[in-house]
């Protein structure tokens, strides 16, 4: 197809407004569609053509880069909420041995429930301590010749403070 008078004319005027913008190389291959052109015209078309591969080539590798990285933000999600679950699982399990069976009753405490039982078995535990100290201090009083024969041994043994040994 040849081009008419007018149609190289609007084309002119298209590629010097298109130059005063843009590199000449850079004019849209529309303007060029079915047309035939010149062997002059062929290098900057060749050159364009080009230009426009290397853009396509970068454009594709930076989908495939943002396409990487969004497969790998799933994946990434998919393992954190694996791990809250997981955490969510180790709470409700928690009070639960805390509760004894019950669960976190009413509303949401956040760590008060365990604080709670930890106290009650630090206390216990303390007392527990006592009574074993008072054991021994009973066991060794008996087993001493000495503080057996007082008729107040039970007792004083039982008063006695331990020493500060460790």
């Amino acid at each position: 197809m040849t081009l008419t008078k007018e149609q190289r004319e609007e084309i002119a005027k298209r590629k010097d407004a298109a130059s005063a913008s843009m590199n000449a190389a850079e004019l849209p291959l529309a303007d060029y569609a079915n047309v035939r052109a010149s062997l002059a015209d062929i290098p900057a078309l060749l050159t364009h053509i080009a230009e426009q591969d290397v853009r396509l080539a970068s454009a594709e590798e930076r989908a495939e880069r943002a396409e990487a990285l969004a497969e790998r933000l799933k994946q990434e999600a998919v393992i954190h909420a694996q791990e809250a679950r997981t955490a969510n699982s180790t709470i409700a399990e928690i009070y639960r041995v805390v509760s004894e069976g019950k669960g976190e009753p009413g509303s949401w405490n956040g760590a008060e429930p365990v604080r709670q039982k930890f106290d009650a078995l630090k206390a216990e535990n303390e007392k527990l301590r006592e009574a074993l100290t008072r054991l021994v201090r009973v066991y060794e009083a008996e087993h001493d010749p000495d503080t057996i024969s007082r008729p107040d041994w039970l007792d004083a043994a039982l008063k006695e403070k331990p020493n500060d040994e460790g």
